[in-house]
């Protein structure tokens, strides 16, 4: 706002209020393979209001303990992934819980209905399923190789003689 006194403008400058505010930490999407861990920080501007972490699945966490968790820090809500799966995959949401937040005085307080989510990418390492490291075959005859691999993404299988492929 401005006023003019005198000859002289003087200008008041007014912030407005952060407004209710969600965060996530970390906020980047990130990729993790089968059996590491991760913990996820969802906090809100006003600490007095209740959090709730839902799975890709739209289900509440409410287990404290276990695979998959909720810690809360009083001013956060941790989600904790002691142990990644494949399962875990997909976009997890942190929310205000509405229905959730009151205070002791004043009975119900109004919070708009906020929402935020990462996306949780699950890789699994490569692994060879029923495959020998050691393969023999008789000279100038046919022969299997067996090569069956797994993981996540789904990898692909090259083979090369002599640095050329062979297909």
């Amino acid at each position: 706002a401005s006023s003019i006194n005198g000859n002289q403008q003087i200008s008041k400058r007014t912030v407005a209020p952060a407004g209710d505010t969600l965060r996530l930490a970390p906020e980047e999407e990130t990729a993790h393979f089968v059996d590491q861990s991760r913990m996820v920080t969802c906090s809100h501007t006003n600490q007095e209001v209740k959090l709730k972490w839902r799975n890709p699945k739209n289900v509440v966490i409410s287990e404290t303990k276990g695979r998959v968790h909720i810690e809360d820090k009083g001013d956060s809500l941790v989600l904790i992934f002691e142990a990644i799966a494949r399962t875990d995959q997909g976009n997890w949401t942190c929310e205000v819980d509405v229905d959730g937040t009151a205070t002791a005085t004043e009975g119900r307080v109004t919070v708009p209905a906020l929402r935020k989510s990462f996306k949780m990418i699950v890789y699994e390492p490569i692994s060879f399923r029923d495959t020998s490291t050691v393969q023999t075959a008789v000279e100038d005859k046919d022969a299997t190789i067996r090569c069956e691999v797994k993981g996540h993404p789904e990898p692909s299988v090259s083979w090369y003689f002599n640095g050329q492929p062979l297909f």
